[in-house]
């Protein structure tokens, strides 16, 4: 059974987006909407948010709850196929338990991360693991910071990474 995210955990995560420029925001693996709520909470403009759940029933609630919203119905692996062509993607907020994933799919959804992230964009990823930062990517993204969450339940640790310039996803 997975848990939504905690009220710590979402608002912490929320508190690192962008909310300045126009770029898009991607929420992966939004749930119950638990982050959804703080990103716009925090600030960030519903034409600049962007939510990729997978499961249709979740699509549902979610659509129900932020009808304002771009909702999409997709597999986080296919994600340059479902987002606007026409914006740039600042940062991804991402919930996917990637750690937990095998690591085919994992390679996957990092590989589509990066294609659609901009040079410089910002990926946000939390997890329960208290793994380094190098166990979620390796190529392409730096870690430029990491913090605990120890109000969630179970505790949280949030990375930050940087999609570096020229950089390639192997």
């Amino acid at each position: 059974m997975v848990c939504p995210s905690g009220m710590p955990l979402a608002r912490s995560m929320a508190a690192f987006a962008p909310r300045k420029g126009d770029g898009l925001v991607v929420e992966l693996g939004a749930g119950t909407g638990t982050v959804t709520r703080q990103l716009l909470d925090a600030g960030i403009a519903p034409r600049r948010l962007v939510v990729v759940e997978q499961s249709p029933v979740m699509v549902s609630l979610l659509r129900e709850r932020f009808p304002q919203l771009a909702i999409l119905e997709a597999d986080a692996r296919w994600l340059a196929g479902c987002l606007p062509r026409d914006r740039q993607v600042d940062c991804i907020v991402s919930s996917l338990p990637l750690l937990s994933l095998n690591e085919r799919v994992r390679n996957q959804i990092i590989s589509a991360m990066f294609e659609v992230l901009h040079e410089g964009g910002l990926l946000i990823q939390y997890t329960y693991s208290w793994r380094k930062a190098n166990a979620f990517l390796k190529d392409g993204f730096r870690c430029i910071g990491s913090s605990q969450v120890w109000h969630n339940v179970p505790p949280a640790r949030i990375f930050r990474f940087r999609r570096e310039a020229g950089a390639r996803v192997r």
